[in-house]
């Protein structure tokens, strides 16, 4: 495999597999029946592990599972062909100048202790998948961040491309946008001081691909008799993964690119299949690492199991709404990984993400926020793409009786109670089949001091789901007369 075309076919397929990346979330953010492209981060064995340690299932592992076993034959090489976060680097790193005046093999292996740390809290029963897994922080980023400034702009023109793609009249946003976005322009702009600094440095699932690929068959190979040592490899590998003059190779960093095929001159490298003993990598994954970093990742990790109590507290005292499905609070922030797929997949850009409001541990969890959109009756996606269980599985039946909150009139806003001018908007709205919202016949004086008959709208709470239509609905001016707070039945709880 001497041929330098390698890293155009390499550059290829991941292209190839962004757009299938960038065509999952298009898909799914419109309004289609077919939701089954919703698997990507089922990409990351990482989320997987977490979350079966921390003992919540995960809905898609095959997938991850493949990758990982094939890591075992070809090396790390999900990080370089397959990665939407890797190929999105890879597009900045071109355009960033860089300075490396990092030492960038005294803090790889930074990511190990990340790696190490979210394992060791997942024992304890903290899930951090969510906050640093890339699969998650790239689809969340796309989702909530990116796809709503262009789909816009771009509305018309994909219509003519995607089949089944549906223009819309308005654009969506996500509240808390601005954070999601600040994250991801760090994970991005940390390239300005290393090259691809986030994958070299900090992903926990690239060190789990790397303590793998340390024993893959598939390897970097030097034929010392044609090789210079000009060091063009060197300087050319986007991974430093590559010492000793160009001979060594640092197979845990080596992602298959083949950049070094195509900056060597004298023909001298090749990959080819070999027992890991008979090419031996320059280091093993992880050196550097200290008793003094693994107590320093161990006793960080504590703390924040410990704290996780008071976090708890906190958000379980929380006004914020679930999607309908969601497991009881606890559990719910133990499961979710954040990936931001409900939130893209909801028809009516009613579901955002949480920042502070549900306290540090429910970061980047779904919110319902009835204002901007409303839970639409006969709509079950956000539990069919939950990735985890967090969100369940409903059926369109047990879904239109699932509580997630309860309305509440705001008597001195309301139109028909303060001013006593009929108004019948929420109660028309009310899509349960025995109104949740009825209205009452009363003789009340008009602000013209004149007698007039008044219809008063009443929210039965025993029959109120929470969905949230009323309040999106209603015609007053920015605060609603009508909001939805948390049920006083427990979540998940029916009527009869």
């Amino acid at each position: 495999m001497k041929s330098k075309r390698w890293s155009i076919y390499r550059a290829i397929v991941q292209l190839l597999l962004w757009s299938v990346f960038i065509a999952s979330i298009i898909y799914l953010h419109d309004p289609v029946s077919n939701a089954s492209l919703g698997f990507y981060p089922s990409l990351s064995i990482y989320s997987i592990t977490v979350g079966y340690i921390s003992g919540h299932a995960v809905k898609y592992v095959l997938l991850g599972i493949s990758i990982f076993v094939l890591t075992f034959v070809l090396g790390r090489f999900f990080c370089g062909w397959v990665c939407p976060l890797g190929a999105t680097i890879d597009a900045v790193d071109g355009i960033i100048q860089h300075k490396e005046k990092i030492k960038a093999h005294s803090i790889t292996r930074i990511k190990f202790l990340v790696f190490y740390s979210s394992l060791f809290i997942a024992f304890l029963g903290f899930n951090a998948a969510g906050y640093v897994d890339p699969i998650t922080i790239v689809y969340r980023s796309y989702e909530l961040f990116l796809y709503p400034f262009v789909s816009y702009i771009g509305s018309e023109p994909l219509s003519w491309v995607l089949p089944g793609y549906q223009a819309r009249d308005y654009p969506f946003y996500y509240y808390n946008w601005a954070w999601i976005a600040v994250v991801f322009l760090v994970v991005l702009g940390l390239s300005a001081f290393l090259r691809r600094f986030w994958c070299r440095v900090l992903c926990p699932l690239g060190a789990m691909y790397a303590l793998v690929s340390h024993l893959s068959l598939f390897r970097r190979v030097v034929n010392e008799n044609k090789c210079t040592h000009c060091g063009a490899c060197v300087t050319g590998c986007r991974m430093g993964a590559i010492a000793t003059g160009g001979v060594g190779t640092r197979e845990h960093e080596c992602i298959k690119c083949f950049d070094c095929l195509k900056n060597c001159n004298y023909e001298a490298i090749s990959f080819t299949f070999a027992l890991p003993f008979k090419v031996k990598s320059v280091e093993f994954p992880g050196k550097g690492i200290t008793r003094r970093d693994l107590l320093v990742a161990a006793g960080s990790g504590m703390m924040v199991a410990a704290s996780k109590v008071s976090l708890f507290a906190a958000s379980h005292q929380s006004y914020i709404i679930r999607p309908p499905g969601a497991l009881p609070e606890t559990q719910f922030l133990d499961a979710c990984i954040r990936c931001g797929q409900c939130m893209n997949v909801c028809p009516t850009n009613a579901l955002h993400p949480c920042i502070t409001e549900a306290s540090f541990y429910g970061m980047f969890t779904p919110r319902l926020i009835p204002r901007i959109g409303y839970c639409e009756f006969t709509c079950t996606r956000c539990g069919q793409v939950c990735p985890t269980g967090a969100i369940q599985k409903l059926k369109r039946k047990e879904k239109q009786k699932f509580v997630i909150g309860t309305a509440y009139i705001l008597h001195d806003i309301c139109i028909p109670w303060s001013e006593h001018t009929n108004c019948i908007v929420c109660e028309e709205v009310c899509p349960v089949a025995n109104k949740a919202i009825t209205l009452e016949k009363k003789i009340a004086k008009n602000k013209h001091g004149m007698q007039v008959e008044v219809l008063l709208p009443v929210v039965h709470e025993d029959r109120c789901i929470g969905c949230g239509i009323c309040e999106n609905r209603c015609p007053v001016g920015g605060q609603a007369a009508i909001v939805v707070r948390k049920p006083k039945l427990s979540i998940g709880e029916y009527y009869g």
